[in-house]
């Protein structure tokens, strides 16, 4: 996809994707506590 359309990602560092992720559902969890 790069090279055909020249699209660049937002974000290409899968180790901070992924805690992104992680960090993201840890909030969403605390957040939904009952």
């Amino acid at each position: 996809i790069r090279s055909r359309l020249g699209w660049q990602p937002r974000h290409d560092d899968l180790d901070a994707i992924v805690a992104q992720a992680l960090a993201w559902e840890d909030k969403l969890s605390t957040r939904n506590r009952i």
